[in-house]
């Protein structure tokens, strides 16, 4: 009975994984997929830190944090960060970006960014 409960499991996960998605069903799901407007922005911010091995960024359940998904694929994430100034001190930076999914090239666009 356990071999035909583990065998139904893996042939579930097996057929889940091969579903095909279109591309107009992958730019569709991306395009309000907060989760992944949340992780993006990170690397947006990331590149701007003076030590960006060192962030250690909110998560998404955080107090403060904000994701918004506006029009036309548009999302408005803020969150916070600390990391290391160029003193090697941890401080904590509130930021906003504002970022599209461009649902042709599958690919997130940067409109704006704020750190403070």
């Amino acid at each position: 009975m356990k071999k035909l409960v583990m065998l139904l499991l893996t042939m579930g996960i097996f057929l889940t994984g091969c579903s095909k998605e279109t591309k107009e069903e992958k730019a569709n799901r991306e395009c309000h997929d907060t989760l992944s407007s949340f992780v993006v922005s990170q690397s947006f911010i990331k590149k701007r830190l003076k030590a960006p091995s060192t962030a250690k960024f909110a998560t998404i359940v955080d107090d403060g944090v904000s994701i918004k998904n506006t029009k036309n694929c548009t999302h408005v994430v803020k969150a916070f960060v600390d990391s290391q100034n160029g003193f090697g001190a941890m401080i904590r930076n509130y930021y906003q970006v504002t970022m599209t999914y461009e649902k042709d090239t599958n690919r997130w666009h940067l409109d704006n960014i704020e750190i403070k």
